[in-house]
């Protein structure tokens, strides 16, 4: 982020005049040569591949040259240009890979209808993978358009320069960038631009109940984009030197509600740290807020610049953080509410710097892949868990026909040391997850598994019974299933329930919120996401089992898993709706 430091007050002129990314990635750029922000075989890249070489012009659908060049192994670098794209080869398992645009700008327009889905997953697997220098075109739908992102323990996920201007239509729930609790790795955001997005801009925090991978949002620009900006934080995690901006009202979701936030940290990593960004907020709800859900987490807020005309606290706390997280130099400006925790160092009045509002849409990066730096927290993999050994046991009353034992992880599945490869299956999903089938568990059978994760679902033959041990103590399938915290901080619940609805009334303990909404498919309540508040009681009402439900919400958090689609919602009083789609 560069540029000259904003007083606070005329900074929706500077930044309206700063849209003109548009110049960089007009048809004139077409004819020119690959520029010079490559990564130089930076990530380990053994070959490189020009796509102006290989036939790709100016206009052209650039999926299947992806589908053939960005594989491992492969610096693959794209003319500048305009190209149709629908995320077809984007996406896989990829390891020592890069996706370089050319410095004189490269754009991707996704298809012209918004309710198309573009929707590619991209894990590194090995190494380091970058996708670098590209603007993405063209507003999303209510259809859940994203790219999910992660590494695998060990590799290393670089996103860098990738821009998003153009946002969502009214009436969205589509997201930027998503990491899931398959993330183990390390994941590198750097000077990436999001703008009018109907929900969360970059939502890295689930990773934190899963393989918590680390993730560095560094350099990035987030600008009235919907719920919150970002979503924070896994275990050693950083966003440095970013800018956020709350003048304009966003697109609603599709329940017709918006909140304007730019930080929530709202899983319980150990160790963040949030340093050098700059908030300016005429309207909205907090520039940061350490949500309830983070509840026992730490980490550092230092060295960052508030201006606030909103209502709402500038920092707020929905639980008790000293101890926990620190404040140090934190500069407040504007008209209104600049209440943050009592134990944070505070700069006001005179003495108090103003944001820096000035920033770049389009910033070619070239260098070295990330090393990291002194304010890093500590190296991937020190809080990585092993995985479960999981031993099932059929009974020996069980009648001696077939009998077989399903579960689905969220993290890797391997055969143990009991389990028989030639007939019991291991299957990978298409949203990473893993599922495990011990086959005819006849009477005494047993099979044991290395386990991964988060275990989401586990079912047996009706009409048969097996005994489950982890780690070598006995354990019954719901304490399996709830113990590992079922569906909680995943994009996903039960297998059959891949969809997700949170009513979140927390941080104010005066207002409540009544709800009343239905779904076309299943509806069950997710125990691990709800959070009754001091002093209330779950209250619900309606039939669930025919995906209908009315609740009333204070202070609190009524979460519930679905399939289908969200037929109708009504809300009435203060309290975010956060929907996801699995």
């Amino acid at each position: 982020m560069a540029g000259n430091p904003g007083n606070g007050t005329n900074e929706k002129a500077q930044s309206t005049s700063r849209r003109t990314f548009m110049r960089l990635v007009g048809a004139g750029a077409a004819a020119t040569a690959v520029g010079t922000a490559s990564t130089g075989g930076a990530v380990g890249t053994e070959n490189t591949v020009d796509l102006g070489t290989e036939g790709l012009g100016n206009g052209d659908l650039i999926d299947p040259y992806l589908e053939e060049y960005f594989t491992d192994g492969n610096e693959v670098r794209i003319p500048a240009g305009e190209y149709d794209y629908t995320g077809d080869g984007l996406g896989g398992e990829k390891g020592n890979c890069a996706l370089v645009g050319s410095a004189d700008g490269v754009t991707f327009n996704r298809p012209e209808d918004p309710e198309v889905e573009v929707r590619p997953t991209i894990m590194a697997t090995d190494g380091t993978v970058r996708i670098e220098n590209i603007t993405i075109r063209g507003k999303r739908g209510e259809a859940q358009s994203r790219w999910r992102v992660g590494a695998e323990e060990g590799a290393t996920m670089e996103v860098f320069n990738v821009n998003v201007p153009d946002g969502t239509i009214d009436g969205s729930d589509s997201t930027g960038l998503y990491a899931g609790t398959d993330h183990a790795g390390t994941l590198h955001c750097k000077a990436c631009y999001f703008e009018q997005l109907g929900n969360v801009a970059m939502y890295v925090s689930d990773a934190y109940t899963g393989g918590d991978g680390k993730v560095v949002v560094e350099d990035c620009v987030f600008r009235n984009s919907n719920s919150s900006m970002v979503r924070f934080a896994p275990t050693d995690s950083v966003v440095r030197g970013c800018y956020f901006e709350g003048t304009e009202e966003p697109p609603s979701d599709h329940t017709g509600g918006t909140t304007l936030r730019g930080i929530k940290v709202d899983d319980a990593g150990t160790g963040a740290l949030i340093e050098d960004c700059d908030f300016y907020f005429t309207r909205g709800a907090n520039p940061i807020r350490l949500h309830y859900r983070g509840e026992g987490g730490s980490g550092t807020i230092r060295n960052v610049r508030i201006y606030n005309d909103g209502d709402s606290d500038a920092i707020q706390e929905d639980w008790e953080t000293d101890g926990n997280w620190s404040g140090e130099d934190i500069h407040l400006t504007g008209s209104g509410n600049l209440d943050v925790p009592d134990h944070f160092e505070t700069v006001t009045g005179d003495s108090a710097a103003a944001p820096n509002t000035d920033y770049s849409v389009w910033t070619p990066v070239d260098g070295e892949s990330s090393g990291g730096s002194e304010t890093d927290a500590a190296p991937v993999g020190e809080s990585d868990s092993e995985p479960a050994e999981l031993r099932i046991q059929a009974s020996p009353d069980n009648p001696d026909t077939n009998c077989d034992v399903t579960f689905t992880a969220t993290g890797e599945i391997e055969y143990g040391d009991e389990a028989e490869p030639d007939t019991d299956r291991i299957v990978e999903n298409d949203d990473g997850s893993y599922t495990a089938t011990s086959v005819e568990m006849n009477p005494d059978a047993l099979d044991s598994y290395l386990v991964s994760g988060t275990i989401t679902a586990f079912s047996v033959t009706e009409g048969y019974e097996v005994s489950v041990t982890r780690d070598g103590e006995p354990v019954t399938i719901d304490e399996l299933v709830d113990d590992q915290d079922r569906g909680d901080g995943d994009d996903t619940g039960p297998e059959s329930l891949p969809n997700r609805i949170e009513v979140d009334g927390t941080g104010d303990a005066e207002e409540s919120a009544y709800y009343d909404f239905s779904v076309t498919g299943d509806l069950t309540l997710d125990e691990g996401r709800t959070v009754v508040g001091n002093g209330e009681t779950l209250w619900l009402t309606g039939d669930i089992s025919e995906g209908t439900v009315s609740g009333h919400v204070r202070n609190g958090v009524d979460a519930f898993f679905y399939s289908g689609q969200l037929e109708r919602i009504e809300i009435d009083g203060d309290a975010d709706v956060n929907v996801y789609h699995g």
